[in-house]
């Protein structure tokens, strides 16, 4: 698929846009009445540690950094515990986290090319589970997801002691 923006592992040069998407992010995410990333994580350390692992990627748009998403496929100890069940348990999958839009991008599209660059990045690495998951309240997010055929598969606890229940879904490629 080609796109006119690129996509591209992050470097520490990349580090102050990363965390202005995210701030953005946490802002509207408080707008809209989610408790998901109000708890101070993720912070600059977390998305220092992304991009010095190479899991932390950025979609530009007209040259400047718009979108990051953190990929990776470490096994997610938050997905260990589902009420509900995975399917494929034991295959290896990358899991989709940190997955933002700068505020001022929402409405350009930028969340679906930052989706299909992300599953195409795992099928470039040679894997063939998504898993991804987010707070009941990110409508938008969850629309967005379903709308690239994740199926939900239950909910999981993440660190977070404002409210740790996500919920999860996965998708096979």
């Amino acid at each position: 698929m080609c796109w006119v923006n690129k996509f591209k592992v992050a470097t520490l040069s990349d580090l102050d846009s990363v965390v202005s998407i995210i701030d953005s992010a946490i802002s509207s995410l408080k707008e809209d009445k989610s408790t998901q990333w109000q708890s101070g994580i993720p912070n600059r350390d977390t998305l220092r540690k992304d991009i010095l692992n190479k899991t932390c990627y950025v979609l530009f748009k007209d040259g400047l950094i718009c979108a990051t998403v953190n990929l990776t496929t470490e096994k997610d100890p938050n997905y260990e515990k589902i009420d509900g069940k995975w399917l494929n348990e034991d295959e290896v999958y990358m899991t989709i986290h940190r997955f933002a839009v700068l505020k001022e991008n929402t409405k350009a599209g930028l969340g679906r090319q930052l989706f299909t660059h992300s599953i195409e990045e795992a099928k470039k690495q040679g894997v063939h589970q998504l898993r991804i998951d987010t707070h009941k309240e990110n409508k938008k997010m969850i629309g967005l997801i379903t709308s690239f055929d994740f199926i939900y598969r239950g909910i999981v606890k993440v660190k977070d002691p404002k409210d740790p229940y996500r919920n999860a879904y996965q998708k096979f490629i």
